[in-house]
């Protein structure tokens, strides 16, 4: 008799649970340290398993729910790289807190994601353009506007060869400047040439006025200059870029590597 009582009590905290359980299963979006997060989640009873990926890595999820609450592992098996996953879902909004365990040191990250619907796709993306004359770049799903980007970038480059009365020198300078609401204009650029024999220069003041139908907006690090002319938006993508200490170094597909300093 005491067995039959345990086993229905133990039927009724089962039922009970899986009654105030919620489905995790959507697709999530966020933000990470300026980098767009993509999640996928698929719920089977308590178990989840799924994806989660960055401009950089893709992870492996696995895990398991209880009520509004998920516990699990996102694993990037190429590097070796597992976070703990702590979850609690409050509505639309997935709270997540990522534990990494590095030599011993437990490393902590807040990240919070919208399961993504239609609504906020929309809304994602509205209000979101770089500059044009009639009609604005309107800026793709998972772009955004870089703060640390705004202002006056010059890239410097010197080139010598020869010597004696076969040397020449020339250096080339050009500047561009990246405005807050996604608009640029071009900040001018000098350039010159020396020899033994010779001297020559060049310059152009640039202009205030904002490049008609251009603009930028970065995709987590990678840089993109966009331009719209008769309906037509021709998109070039720069490559990836890392700021520190007023200089933007930027890594080109290609592997070619262009240092630009602030102004």
């Amino acid at each position: 008799m005491l067995r039959n009582i345990l086993i229905f009590i133990l039927m009724l905290s089962g039922m009970s649970e899986a009654y105030n359980q919620k489905n995790f299963s959507a697709e999530y979006k966020g933000v990470m340290n300026g980098d767009p997060v993509r999640m996928v989640l698929s719920q089977s009873g308590s178990a989840l398993t799924g994806t989660m990926e960055d401009s950089q890595q893709k992870y492996q999820l696995e895990g398991l729910v209880s009520g509004s609450t998920m516990k699990g592992k996102a694993t990037e098996s190429s590097l070796g790289i597992v976070f703990d996953l702590d979850g609690n879902l409050e509505g639309d909004l997935l709270k997540l807190t990522l534990t990494l365990d590095f030599l011993g040191t437990k490393q902590e990250m807040k990240l919070d994601l919208t399961k993504s619907t239609k609504r906020t796709a929309d809304s994602s993306s509205a209000g979101k353009s770089g500059p044009t004359a009639n009609n604005r770049v309107k800026l793709p799903a998972g772009a955004h506007l870089d703060p640390d980007l705004v202002g006056m970038w010059t890239r410097s480059e010197n080139y010598n060869s020869g010597y004696g009365d076969n040397f020449m020198g020339a250096s080339i300078q050009e500047s561009i400047r990246f405005y807050p609401d996604g608009s640029l204009s071009d900040g001018g650029s000098r350039a010159g040439i020396s020899g033994s024999y010779y001297s020559g220069s060049s310059e152009s003041s640039g202009t205030s006025e904002k490049i008609e139908g251009a603009g930028w907006y970065n995709i987590g690090n990678q840089l993109y200059i966009a331009v719209s002319q008769n309906g037509k938006t021709e998109t070039a993508h720069l490559g990836k870029y890392y700021i520190e200490n007023g200089a933007m170094l930027i890594t080109a597909q290609n592997g070619n590597k262009t240092l630009l300093k602030k102004q």
